[in-house]
């Protein structure tokens, strides 16, 4: 029995200084660091106060921010067309050795600049 204990003690493996520094990190964030949401809330309602204080009616802040959201859309959509691809083949391992591949060919074999 006790060996059978001893065994698999020693088939697991140690945790590092390393690996328990960074849980206890993460902890620490996740309970601490609010969520992103928060800051965008606060900056947006910051932009709007700034913008009424310098002169701007409400209906007109308003009215502008609605404006700016819509303009910004394509910029996004672009975006997300870009990270997407890059997001769905990465993780594959023969696509991703195709690319390594290619990097190494385009670099002259240094793989240090992939």
């Amino acid at each position: 029995m006790t060996e059978t204990i001893l065994n698999e003690r020693a088939a697991r493996p140690r945790e590092g200084a390393l690996v328990r520094l960074s849980q206890t990190m993460v902890a620490f964030s996740e309970r601490w660091f609010p969520d992103a949401y928060i800051f965008v809330l606060l900056a947006t309602v910051a932009v709007a106060l700034a913008a009424i204080v310098h002169g701007g009616s409400p209906v007109a802040v308003s009215t502008a921010f609605g404006e700016g959201f819509w303009s910004i859309i394509p910029f996004t959509s672009e975006s997300r067309m870009l990270t997407t691809p890059t997001k769905t083949t990465a993780p594959r391992p023969v696509l991703g050795t195709a690319a390594a591949r290619r990097i190494s060919a385009a670099t002259g074999g240094d793989s240090a600049t992939m």
